[in-house]
């Protein structure tokens, strides 16, 4: 449940709720895109059907116009 899942975070991890900014400039940096690059060419090498198999959680998914007014911080 979204509660229990709450208070894992939030105790197990010192993880807390705050506002973020609405935009990170390392987001975009050339040096990230060929990480994120990278990575999905390994996931195709071995296999991995990224859009169909995986759950993205944050940032880490490939829609970088999507805007949260919350996020995770420790």
């Amino acid at each position: 449940s979204i509660p229990s899942l709450w208070r894992h975070v939030a105790i197990e991890y010192a993880f807390s709720l705050k506002k973020s900014s609405l935009y990170n400039e390392e987001r975009d940096a050339e040096r990230t895109l060929c990480l994120r690059h990278e990575v999905i060419s390994k996931w195709k090498e071995i296999g991995i059907d990224f859009q169909n198999n995986c759950v993205f959680v944050d940032e880490a998914g490939f829609n970088t116009r999507m805007i949260r007014d919350r996020a995770w911080s420790k």
